[in-house]
């Protein structure tokens, strides 16, 4: 049932076992050898024969219910942004299949899942199935009514997003500004963590588009809100603080404040240290954001040091021919 939702061409076997929380894979070798299940030894992958795969839909009727544990680790990746994921793109293409294929008979856990997995994909740039997962969304909000403000403001916000990709920056802010506005109706007696985490997300992201807008002002006191709510809530310490504090140090590079730079800089390496590790993706970006620092400031010793590391454990990461392998162009353009 649960290999039916996987893509055609096959899942890893131990992401597989990991995923459905399997003590072995005796009962997959088993079909294996009834030739059930294809294994892909040489890939390491285990897929369902064409014939099998139709069959056990049509029989199994497989459902965000009755496959909760697919259903659950799959959202636990989205959520935690792929930080142990060696080879995402077997993560990414199961995401994908399991949205297209999947009944929804759990309208509101279903939803959860869409919401989390579109920032997942952004951040990989799967630019080409972004807009497909944004109306998958409002699909979904639309027939089973699900329309609470905090739903409603995040769709705005993903919509942005995509005036963004095609660099309509005018577009995005409006979008997000009635995000934003939405927000604002909610008393603050209902303001809990989790409608305080989605504002300060929505400062972070205005602030975005105002630094493509060029309007350094309203840059920072949209991400110095961003910040603030989360101190006031206790959420500071999170992934999306991340993003803040690197939109944060990209901001004052672009001022040339180098010391205060490093300074966010340091504050992100440290939570990145404590709750990761330094075998992560944002350990790497980290890097790259002191590479970036040490270019500005006319040291291209260490700029080479830390770029370098930062192409190796994206490299590790994401594989050799990812688009986020853009520190070379950088020392390229600097030696």
């Amino acid at each position: 049932m649960n290999l039916s939702l996987l893509p055609n061409s096959g899942v890893l076997k131990n992401a597989f076992k990991k995923w459905l929380k399997l003590g072995t894979l005796n009962e997959v070798n088993h079909l294996v050898r009834y030739g059930f299940v294809m294994d892909d030894e040489e890939n390491k992958k285990i897929s369902l024969h064409p014939l099998i795969k139709d069959v056990a839909m049509l029989e199994t009727m497989p459902s965000v219910s009755n496959c909760r544990t697919l259903i659950d680790s799959s959202h636990l990746i989205c959520l935690t942004h792929g930080l142990e994921v060696k080879r995402p793109e077997n993560v990414i293409q199961s995401l994908i299949s399991v949205v297209e294929r999947i009944l929804m008979d759990e309208p509101e856990a279903y939803l959860l899942f869409l919401q989390d997995m579109f920032p997942y994909l952004d951040k990989y740039l799967v630019m080409d199935y972004l807009p497909k997962l944004m109306e998958r969304i409002s699909y979904t909000m639309e027939k089973h009514e699900l329309n609470s403000i905090s739903d409603r403001a995040l769709l705005l916000d993903y919509k942005a997003e995509l005036f963004i990709i095609r660099k309509d920056y005018g577009s995005a802010l409006k979008k997000r500004l009635k995000a934003l506005e939405l927000l604002h109706s909610i008393p603050l007696s209902d303001m809990d963590r989790k409608v305080a985490a989605l504002l300060s997300n929505l400062h972070n992201n205005i602030s975005n588009v105002y630094l493509f807008l060029k309007n350094g002002k309203e840059t920072t006191e949209h991400l110095k809100m961003a910040l603030e709510i989360r101190r006031e809530y206790g959420i500071f310490e999170s992934h999306d603080t991340l993003q803040q504090l690197m939109n944060l140090t990209n901001m004052l590079i672009l001022a040339k404040n180098y010391d205060l730079a490093d300074q966010a800089l340091s504050l992100y390496e440290s939570l990145v240290l404590e709750h990761e590790g330094d075998n992560s993706f944002d350990y790497a970006i980290c890097q790259m954001g002191k590479g970036i620092i040490a270019l500005s400031q006319n040291n291209p010793e260490k700029a080479e040091l830390c770029l370098l590391e930062a192409e190796l454990k994206i490299s590790a990461v994401m594989g050799t021919d990812s688009d986020y392998r853009m520190t070379y162009n950088r020392l390229r353009k600097f030696k």
